[in-house]
Formats: C-alpha cells, sequence, structure tokens
C-alpha cells in the first residue's frame, strides 16, 4: 500500500463526496470531529494526573 496519510485521491474523493451531498451533512461530520478532540483531550488529562 502506497497510502500514507491524506493522499491527492482522498482529498478528490471527499470534495467529489461533499458535492453531491447536501450542504448541511457537512456540519455533522465537522461535530463529531469536535467531540472527538474533546473526549481524546479529557482521556490524555486523566491519564497524565493518574501519572
Amino acid at each position: 500500500m502506497t497510502e500514507s496519510g491524506p493522499s491527492s485521491e482522498g482529498l478528490g474523493g471527499v470534495t467529489s463526496d461533499f458535492r453531491g451531498r447536501p450542504r448541511l451533512e457537512r456540519r455533522p461530520l465537522s461535530l463529531v470531529l469536535v467531540i472527538c478532540e474533546t473526549q481524546l483531550s479529557k482521556i490524555i488529562d486523566a491519564r497524565f494526573k493518574n501519572l
């Protein structure tokens, strides 16, 4: 496999995917990313406190 990180192919697929979908579907995706980030930071903080 030559896929290491975001390739031009992946980016093209994402943009074409967004074009095919309604604009509203973009928001939940970013919301999910934000929630994942906050959860990850909470987990990391808890781990450092336990250390």
